[in-house]
């Protein structure tokens, strides 16, 4: 089993646009590509029905590096998650809720599923676990009788130093490929590739920004 590794709390920086940023949220919740892990096992990948390899350009490809980029920054996260022994009590796709309610405290489930972009029974099913490792609290809402708020414990507050270092470094990952300049492109680029949802994006990072 995992080891329990004790995390010393710190302040929780407030989301902003940056490097991090469109890796966790641009790519991560944005992206319509789900691609497995075993897709990139050979040299040539399968990407959408269709083998993609590295002298091929235009949609395809595109998909093909923004799915690898994904897969990239999953496995890094996978990786942090067992050197610090919470490989069994967190999974990759807490990190975006983790990223909330650190920032927020607590939030309604309604609003959270919101934010995330998850479904209400993928978020139920989520925060769950989170609440079963003793992370989080589900408790009513003491403003409206039928909604449910979800709250950080004592023990989830503890885990914002790790994901501090997880987001470093997967800032630290573009950083050693990409310039200032070829980040704020990249960015800029995948953004009008996502059309009305960069502005969804731009519209959560505000709201995450005024609570």
């Amino acid at each position: 089993g995992c080891a329990k590794t004790r995390l010393l709390r710190t302040p929780w920086p407030q989301p902003h646009l940056s490097p991090r940023l469109l890796v966790l949220r641009g790519l991560f919740l944005y992206s319509k590509v789900t691609l497995k892990a075993e897709a990139f096992s050979a040299s040539k990948k399968n990407c959408g029905g269709r083998h993609v390899n590295a002298s091929e350009k235009g949609p395809s490809a595109i998909f093909f590096y923004t799915a690898r980029l994904h897969w990239l920054g999953k496995s890094y996260i996978t990786r942090e998650l067992e050197k610090a022994g919470l490989c069994c009590s967190i999974v990759p796709s807490h990190g975006d809720i983790l990223n909330q309610l650190l920032h927020r405290e607590s939030c309604k489930m309604t609003e959270l599923a919101r934010l995330i972009h998850k479904s209400k029974s993928t978020l139920t099913t989520l925060v769950e676990k989170l609440e079963k490792n003793g992370y989080v609290r589900r408790v009513q809402d003491p403003d409206d009788q039928r909604g449910v708020l979800v709250t950080l414990t004592d023990r989830g507050r503890e885990l914002a130093p790790f994901v501090e270092n997880v987001s470093r470094g997967l800032d630290d990952m573009l950083r050693a490929r990409l310039s200032e300049e070829e980040m704020a492109t990249l960015e800029a680029l995948l953004k009008k590739s996502l059309g009305p949802e960069a502005k969804h994006q731009d519209n959560s990072a505000a709201s995450s920004r005024r609570a």
